[in-house]
């Protein structure tokens, strides 16, 4: 259906309590709106670090609007994602990833030792393996074997969009990676497009899959 907050877990808010979801393995199917994810369809905010550990999703992800991870749909402030993996596909609009949607503004959000066996693909833009779009995000050796594909723009084997001190470390993509817009795509073998001016960059990475798109399509970025 098209309600929001959809997954094993619709919506965590943290706040004062440090929070630690780990040795999960999930099968099964999700289906929703905004803000949905394999695990937890959003995560909130909080004062302290929290982490997801050792989870293995086999679970498809089908979501309306905005917000579509095979793990999280959206991330905001201190979580990190470690040895996890996905196995399902991810399909939705805009902000869609192998592992999470979208990390949100202000604290940092990392992923750790990840990886993505699931196709991705968004009928909008900001499309990734590991992750749609990135503010304020670290991912470090994480690996999608997927093939991404998008209808618009920043399409990436890793991470469609990074913004804002979003970097990419010892990334690996083997799927290949497209879209069919017919204009300014900005497709990349890791990362779709990566705002410079706002310190992103990318890091040791290796690319092996094909990248094809109308124009700004490169290997890595």
């Amino acid at each position: 259906n098209t309600n929001t907050y959809r997954g094993l877990f619709g919506w965590i808010y943290s706040g004062s309590r440090a929070i630690t979801i780990k040795d999960l393995t999930l099968i099964g199917k999700v289906k929703g709106g905004n803000y949905t994810g394999g695990l937890v369809g959003r995560l909130e905010y909080s004062s302290y670090t929290n982490y997801i550990r050792n989870c293995h999703i086999y679970v498809d992800v089908t979501g309306d609007y905005q917000y579509h991870g095979g793990i999280v749909g959206y991330m905001y402030g201190y979580w990190q994602i470690e040895n996890c993996t996905h196995h399902g596909k991810v399909e939705g609009s805009n902000y869609v990833g192998g592992i999470a949607g979208y990390s949100a503004y202000s604290q940092y959000d990392n992923i750790y030792y990840t990886s993505n066996y699931g196709t991705v693909s968004g009928t909008g833009s900001y499309v990734g393996g590991i992750m749609g779009y990135a503010n304020y995000s670290h991912i470090y050796y994480c690996y999608n074997a997927a093939d991404v594909s998008g209808a618009s723009t920043y399409v990436g084997g890793i991470l469609g969009y990074g913004n804002q001190y979003s970097y990419v470390y010892y990334g690996t993509n083997t799927g290949n990676i497209s879209s069919t817009y017919t204009s300014d795509a900005y497709v990349g073998g890791i990362c779709g497009y990566q705002n410079s001016s706002s310190g992103c960059n990318t890091y040791y990475c290796l690319n092996a899959g094909e990248v094809s798109g109308y124009s700004y399509v490169g290997g890595i970025d």
